[in-house]
């Protein structure tokens, strides 16, 4: 695990979510009422509609769902 973080690591930017961004993916979580696509997953799509991005290294379909491309 630990040569897979020093791989990883390097190359992946990191970034703190801001106070508004939360706030926007709280809301859709709460809108939804499922709990179907995690809080975690909505705060990614909020974040990454805010940094217009649009294609999703991911394993499940809800980026797919969201409206992102999956590069899998």
């Amino acid at each position: 695990m630990q040569r897979l973080l020093d791989s990883i690591l390097p190359i992946v930017s990191v970034v703190a979510v801001e106070d508004g961004l939360h706030d926007a993916a709280l809301g859709a979580f709460r809108e939804a009422g499922s709990g179907r696509v995690s809080f975690v997953d909505r705060t990614s799509f909020a974040f990454m509609r805010a940094q217009r991005i649009d294609v999703a290294l991911a394993f499940d379909a809800d980026f797919g769902s969201a409206g992102f491309d999956l590069a899998t």
